[in-house]
């Protein structure tokens, strides 16, 4: 079952989802920059976690701050999101701007994902959540998607790191530990031109799983958002530039190709969606799932990522 959230700007004026008393702190992918004609710039800090509350129940976290022109250049292209599972419970934030909303990756090795506001549930009810998730990050070397590097880059500057930690979660005032944490988060800088001939979109995977000893398998594609012979140019120099990645952070900072500790799905084994953001970002839609993935004692948590374009002249859905 997944959880829909319409967009917030198409409430009243004003309105919005969690409250404003604590205000999102923005690392330097975050900042509002728009780069100088033909090209324009935009960043991200994105993060999975999974791991056990006190009582044995699952948690797993989606979260998710992207800043203005990411990664289209468009007025409505911007989001922040929380995606949430803590037992049976499904949980769900999403809006332009997410002000509860704090997600932190620091060249320290140190990084935090706290939320304090409220958050949607399955059948639309409001739940009071305070989230505040203390984290160890293994940043691996920056990897580059495109052609060139620093600031003749045309592409992405991303870096993964491998998470581990331990939190807290209140709900409705009731309050639980959050144990055994681990994930993957990352954070991107991305440079490209405005025309619409180089919008892009991706089909992204991550996957991690609780316990003692901490993975994460990520995997993504990028390919030309525009259809026919309109993306051929785009798709020409993707096919001469690095355009996907399909990696594994594992502990003592290794990171190896493909998925040796086979976390991503194999062929049949069930994915299920448990939370699920559409996000309208003007020339498309990106659907976002928490998802669960195995038998309870391979389970496996993913954030799944993919974009559904917006065919001529038809009205946005959300």
């Amino acid at each position: 079952m997944a959880t829909h959230l319409p967009d917030p700007l198409h409430r009243s004026a004003g309105a919005h989802w969690g409250s404003a008393g604590r205000a999102a702190i923005f690392g330097r992918e975050r900042r509002e920059r728009v780069g100088s004609w033909p090209f324009y710039r935009a960043g991200y800090v994105n993060a999975l976690l999974s791991g056990r509350l006190d009582d044995g129940d699952d948690f797993a976290v989606v979260a998710g701050e992207h800043g203005r022109n990411y990664p289209f250049f468009h007025p409505r292209s911007r989001w922040d999101d929380l995606l949430m599972v803590a037992g049976e419970r499904r949980l769900l934030a999403a809006g332009r701007r997410l002000p509860p909303l704090t997600l932190v990756l620091r060249d320290d090795g140190s990084a935090l994902l706290a939320y304090r506001g409220l958050a949607a549930a399955a059948r639309g009810a409001l739940v009071d959540v305070d989230l505040q998730l203390e984290l160890t990050a293994g940043l691996r070397p920056p990897h580059w998607e495109g052609f060139g590097r620093g600031p003749l880059l045309l592409g992405l500057r991303w870096q993964p790191a491998l998470v581990r930690g331990t939190g807290a979660l209140t709900l409705d005032g009731k309050r639980r530990r959050v144990e055994s944490l681990a994930g993957e988060m990352e954070r991107g800088s991305l440079q490209n031109l405005r025309a619409r001939a180089f919008r892009f979109a991706y089909d992204y995977i991550a996957v991690t799983r609780p316990g003692a000893e901490a993975a994460a398998h990520v995997a993504f594609r990028s390919f030309p958002l525009p259809r026919g012979p309109a993306g051929w140019p785009l798709r020409a120099l993707l096919f001469m530039a690095r355009a996907r990645e399909n990696l594994t952070l594992c502990e003592d900072d290794r990171t190896e190709h493909g998925d040796p500790r086979a976390l991503a799905p194999a062929p049949g084994e069930a994915i299920e969606p448990w939370v699920e953001s559409v996000v309208n970002l003007g020339p498309a839609r990106l659907v976002r799932q928490l998802a669960r993935i195995g038998p309870e004692e391979r389970r496996r948590w993913a954030l799944i990522e993919r974009f559904v374009p917006r065919a001529p002249g038809r009205a946005a859905l959300i």
